[in-house]
């Protein structure tokens, strides 16, 4: 099997994923047979999703606020950025056990 395609999403380079599961010689499995992300790996996608999501923010701001006569410092800006991150983690959360809530009503 491709390597890169066992490594969830393939949101995680093929060189972080061996990093982060060289000891591993087996990968996890659902009760289908199919391949699962390890919680190693969901963690390693979470902090880039966040590492990542924070800088396109702080860019965006960079870029968009001017457009809207909105003047603001590059600390403005890092501070503005990491609220606006603690809001998209909260919003994940709360959507995420959400639709899970909503997944165990259905399997019951």
């Amino acid at each position: 099997m491709d390597r890169l395609r066992l490594c969830g999403n393939g949101v995680v380079p093929l060189v972080a994923a061996r990093a982060l599961n060289s000891r591993l010689n087996c990968w996890p499995m659902d009760d289908a047979g199919r391949t699962k992300q390890t919680r190693l790996m969901s963690l390693a996608e979470a902090i880039a999703n966040v590492a990542v999501g924070y800088g396109v923010a702080v860019v965006t701001q960079i870029l968009i606020f001017p457009m809207f006569g909105l003047h603001t410092t590059l600390a403005q800006n890092l501070k503005m950025g990491a609220l606006f991150t603690v809001v998209s983690i909260a919003r994940s959360f709360v959507l995420r056990r959400l639709f899970e809530a909503i997944r165990v009503r259905a399997d019951r």
